[in-house]
């Protein structure tokens, strides 16, 4: 059986592993976002991989947090779930804001626009 102090020093390894994914994650969204250096080949695909990232970011976190639970494990778990989120939350907030908002401002379909923020505010609200 391994002792308690190789079991805190993998521990922390695959804590920090764990916390290294999403970060990649976070750096391709950011490059992508505002096109940090001129490589821009793989255009939204940092976007779309986000959850797969995520998705095995949360597996890291679960099989270091069964080994040994350190603060890198807890850092893990909120950055991966945040980097699982963020593609979703992204896309359905556009959708809103230029869809919804924008199409009302410019094609002046109706007469108030304040009844479409009533509107949004209560669709937000009862679901």
């Amino acid at each position: 059986m391994k002792n308690k102090f190789s079991i805190n020093n993998t521990g922390n390894i695959l804590g920090i592993i764990s916390f290294t994914i999403p970060l990649i994650g976070f750096l391709f969204i950011l490059n992508w976002f505002f096109q940090i250096t001129p490589f821009q080949k793989y255009q939204g695909l940092p976007l779309l991989i986000a959850p797969f990232i995520g998705l095995m970011g949360l597996g890291v976190c679960l099989i270091t947090s069964i080994i040994s639970s350190n603060k890198f494990v807890k850092i893990g778990f909120i950055s991966n779930i945040i980097l699982l989120v963020l593609p979703f939350l992204y896309q359905f907030l556009g959708t809103i804001i230029e869809g919804v908002w924008f199409e009302c401002i410019a094609t002046a379909s109706c007469h108030i626009c304040y009844q479409c923020l009533v509107e949004l505010v209560l669709f937000f609200t009862y679901h």
